[in-house]
Parts: C-alpha cells; sequence; structure tokens
C-alpha cells in the first residue's frame, strides 16, 4: 500500500481535505497516524490514527470514518498560552541612573505539534542522508496494509540518480529522526538498487 503525502483524502460521506505529515514510530516502524488538512476553514490539522485508513495510493486515501468523526479528532497543532513578564521602566522624574523596573504579566499564544510520544512526524520531502551524503527526498512510504509497518521509502525523479523511482527496502533504514532519513548505504550503493513499479497517474500538486 503507497502512502502519499499532499494528496487528497475522502471520508465514507465526501473529501475532507489533504494529507500532510505521518506519524511513525521510529523502532517498530509502524506508521501510527496521518496528518490532515481539512478543507474547512480554519483548515485545521487533525491526527487520524492509522487503522482508519481503508485505501491508499498516489491517487488518493480514503479513511473509514465520517467528515464528523474526523472533525472529532485532536488537533496536531495545539495552542497554549503562556505567561510573559513585560519590564517597565520609572524614573520618578529624576532621569538616569534613577531608574526603577516593575513587570507586569501577559500571556502569549504558542503553537507546538501534537505528537504522540515515542513517535516523530515525517513529510514529504524530508531529506534522506547516505553514509557519504544527501542523496534525495521522501516522496512517499510504502507499508504494509494489514500491520501498517513500513516496507520501502521512495525517492522520486529529480534527486542524485535522475528521472527513475528509487525504492529503499526497510534494511536500509539506519535511524528516522525528525525531518531526517539515515540509511546505512552509500550513494553507489543506493544507485545499484532496483527500480520497483509504483502505480501511479500524474498529478499537478507538488510540495
Amino acid at each position: 500500500m503507497e502512502i502519499t503525502l499532499n494528496t487528497e483524502v475522502e471520508c465514507a460521506d465526501g473529501i475532507v481535505g489533504r494529507s500532510t505529515y505521518l506519524i511513525i514510530n521510529p523502532v517498530s516502524e509502524e506508521v501510527t497516524h496521518l496528518v490532515i488538512r481539512s478543507n474547512q476553514r480554519p483548515h485545521t490539522e487533525r491526527l487520524v490514527p492509522s487503522v482508519w485508513i481503508a485505501q491508499s495510493s498516489h491517487d488518493g486515501i480514503v479513511l473509514s470514518c465520517t467528515q464528523d468523526e474526523f472533525e472529532e479528532m485532536e488537533p496536531f497543532i495545539e495552542t497554549e498560552f503562556i505567561k510573559v513578564d513585560i519590564p517597565r521602566y520609572t524614573d520618578g522624574g529624576f532621569g538616569w541612573p534613577y531608574v526603577t523596573t516593575s513587570y507586569s504579566q501577559k500571556r502569549e499564544p504558542m503553537q507546538h505539534m501534537n505528537i504522540p510520544v515515542h513517535t516523530r512526524e515525517l513529510r514529504r520531502n524530508t531529506p534522506i542522508m547516505a553514509t557519504d551524503g544527501r542523496v534525495g527526498r521522501v516522496d512517499e512510504l510504502l507499508v504494509g496494509p494489514a500491520n501498517k509497518h513500513i516496507t520501502h521509502i521512495v525517492m522520486r525523479k529529480g534527486h542524485l540518480f535522475g528521472e527513475r523511482d528509487v525504492v529503499i527496502p526497510l534494511s536500509a533504514i539506519k535511524k528516522i529522526e525528525d525531518d531526517l532519513i539515515t540509511l546505512n548505504l552509500d550513494k553507489k550503493a543506493i544507485g545499484d538498487l532496483e527500480t520497483a513499479p509504483i502505480h501511479r497517474h500524474f498529478t499537478s500538486v507538488r510540495v
């Protein structure tokens, strides 16, 4: 099963948005959540557990939930308000250096990603690093449809190896970090990998 980012996502009762991130467990190499940006204002991104993925291909993703159920899922970006000290300077009419400082407080909004514990976020165009330097960027993942475990990552055309898909097996992945995949292969070994057919149609939407 192909899981593509920046592709259309459909619920059981209609199109709901587009995929933006995958949340993965870097130890088990399991896809745990899909992040979907809603078509409806204010275009909230929500965390969708992978068990809701009914179908997935380069053409789009189909969820087994309804749009109402989607809207009840956790937001990916959370906002919290933190206290910030605002200094005030007074000189009592005497001027510098006869200045006293007092503080008032205000609350400033701060946004952060709502990423489940022990997982990492992965987006389209995440850099892929070989043992001897950067080789390309992630286009999509191939996962087992039953257990949602990653089996391959796919680098598309325009990378170091030209106009072809390079399909990299799970065994070549050394580490998955925030916004970086590190391989245990060098550039030559990656260039020697066989290509595998990726069934996709042309799409004009890229990031």
